[in-house]
């Protein structure tokens, strides 16, 4: 999951805001990334003023490594807005290894036509543009009304053209503090941003705003990891980075070890860490799994993989029918994806057979298993047969759907004990859970792949649905929040 970890980073250095509001019609900063105080790229963020358009570009490039092995990726996002801050358009192009995934929208009358190119893939599709967000230059006027005066607070929507969606933002104005910067100390002013996110509650970032109001330095957590962007020559940002370990860093302990595969359930307590709030935190519930709280606030979580039945019918109950249908990431309704559905179910007769085939023919497929690909979808897993836990879960997803079987991607965290590399600990982790006779299964051909055997009780679910990158935003973000205290097994 590394390389999904380094494109949520590069996205969420996306939303640090960009408020430059100097009379200067154009404007060019770099900045130095770091990751746990390591240098890990650097960030180029652009202004330009033209035809009463304002064009603002952020071009991130990162290197970080998996036990020792070197990931780098590229992010630009590029937003066009009027002069008062009106969407016009928006572009993003992430680049990783041999993938290069380009994302282009025009806004126009409350809807956003994206085209999204991939692998040789075009992908077309509407979206409602969220009524009242914006862009970087919105984010800038918002920002000037404030004047600066500390306790001053905008809100608005955030609209991010890597995820297709607007997060709710609050900007607070804090105050002047002198920060250490390169040069030196300078007295800058301090703005808290507080993004929103569904089911995953709400990540902080920190700028520290020049006298000209141009941000300098930028710092926020994630997955219990400090990341800090910091205003600085050209020659400084673009000198060879640290490629610091953030795969091992980012794993959550577990206080013993775990006979996973003689556990028939497991139950864990997860605990708030260093000071964070899991009150509001809900782990989702179904057959699998069951949710608790004790009276000290901790989360009890209770891993209990239900049996698959030995047969069962189709399900087409209306019930069932968002789980059938094909979405931006989970493409069941691709040609391609559908002649694979047909050649994975073969001459199964009944839903759990179909299912068991599609779960050994998911785990087979991909051939090119790597940690290098940013985020694929299933037309573009079926086509290059490349990816991690992420692909191996749209694709066994998509098959699913379009052999009529309701599926989910399931995003959340896996026990690993392999010694020299993970020992005792969970890592970010994606599988599939799918409905079938008359209860939800799980599934990892990831792990039946690597012959790690298969869904079990050291699978923690954390959010079911979710399909594209924003469910690992809100991975992330509760990653870092939370340690594993208590483990039983049964």
């Amino acid at each position: 999951m590394t390389a999904k970890k380094i494109i949520i980073v590069a996205i969420l250095i996306s939303f640090f805001p960009l408020v430059e509001i100097a009379a200067a019609r154009q404007r060019d900063q770099y900045y130095a990334v770091y990751i746990q105080g390591e240098r890990a790229g650097y960030a180029r963020r652009t202004r330009q003023v033209a035809d009463e358009l304002v064009t603002t570009t952020e071009k991130v490039v990162m290197e970080i490594a998996r036990a020792g092995i070197s990931v780098k990726t590229q992010t630009t996002e590029t937003s066009v807005e009027t002069v008062d801050g009106q969407a016009v358009s928006f572009g993003a192009v992430e680049q990783m290894s041999m993938m290069e995934t380009t994302i282009r929208g025009k806004i126009a009358n409350g809807v956003a036509d994206v085209v999204t190119e991939s692998f040789g893939q075009k992908q077309q599709q509407q979206i409602d543009w969220p009524e009242g967000a914006v862009m970087a230059e919105g984010l800038r006027l918002a920002v000037l009304e404030t004047k600066l005066e500390p306790g001053s607070k905008a809100e608005l929507k955030l609209f991010s053209p890597q995820l297709l969606t607007a997060v709710d933002t609050t900007v607070e104005v804090v105050g002047k503090e002198k920060v250490a910067m390169p040069g030196g100390l300078m007295e800058l002013t301090k703005v808290r941003s507080t993004l929103d996110i569904p089911t995953a509650g709400s990540i902080t970032t920190t700028s520290y705003l020049s006298d000209d109001v141009f941000s300098m330095r930028d710092e926020m957590k994630m997955v219990g990891m400090k990341i800090e962007l910091v205003a600085s020559s050209k020659e400084y940002a673009l000198a060879d980075a640290d490629a610091p370990e953030i795969f091992l860093d980012a794993a959550v302990a577990s206080p013993v070890a775990i006979d996973i595969e003689n556990a028939e359930s497991v139950t864990y307590t997860l605990a708030a860490r260093d000071h964070a709030d899991i009150s509001q935190m809900a782990m989702p519930t179904d057959d699998n799994q069951t949710m608790t709280r004790d009276d000290n606030g901790n989360i009890i979580l209770r891993v209990h993989p239900v049996d698959w039945p030995e047969t069962a019918e189709f399900v087409s109950a209306d019930e069932f029918q968002t789980y059938l249908q094909p979405s931006r990431y989970v493409q069941s309704d691709d040609p391609k994806i559908i002649e694979l559905a047909e050649e994975a179910v073969s001459d199964a007769t009944d839903a759990v057979e179909a299912l068991r085939n599609i779960k050994t023919f998911a785990a087979e497929y991909i051939t090119n298993p790597t940690w290098t690909v940013g985020y694929a979808s299933a037309s573009e897993v079926a086509q290059n047969r490349s990816g991690d836990c992420t692909e191996y879960a749209v694709l066994t997803t998509a098959l699913c759907r379009a052999a009529g079987i309701p599926a989910q991607v399931v995003m959340g965290v896996v026990y690993v004990d392999e010694p020299g590399f993970m020992e005792q600990s969970f890592a970010g982790h994606a599988w599939v859970r799918a409905y079938v006779g008359d209860r939800w299964v799980g599934l990892d051909p990831a792990f039946v792949s690597e012959l790690y055997g298969d869904y079990g009780p050291g699978h923690i679910a954390m959010s079911f649905g979710g399909d594209d990158p924003q469910s690992f935003l809100e991975l992330w973000s509760i990653m870092g929040n939370f340690d594993i205290k208590e483990v039983q097994v049964k």
